[in-house]
């Protein structure tokens, strides 16, 4: 990335866990769930990111992980 290019979603998402032990605790807690139980877990998650104004980043890249690829890349990310 150069010149002020802003970051993927995905990876502003993974930024921001790695930055915040709770948010990766969260996420980690949530990409470990079924497909049924995350998609619902990131949906309440978004609503209340909302309410709190987070970066729209956070949310798009959020909303990314209810994909099921991209939620198990996301994990082994956050594990590592």
């Amino acid at each position: 990335m150069s010149g002020g290019e802003p970051m993927p979603p995905i990876v502003e998402m993974i930024n921001a866990a790695t930055v915040d032990p709770e948010i990766k605790k969260s996420l980690v807690l949530i990409l470990q769930m079924d497909t049924f139980q995350r998609r619902s877990a990131i949906g309440s998650l978004i609503s209340r990111l909302r309410l709190q104004q987070a970066p729209e980043g956070l949310i798009v890249g959020l909303s990314q992980l209810e994909d099921d690829d991209f939620a198990a890349t996301a994990l082994s990310l956050l594990k590592d």
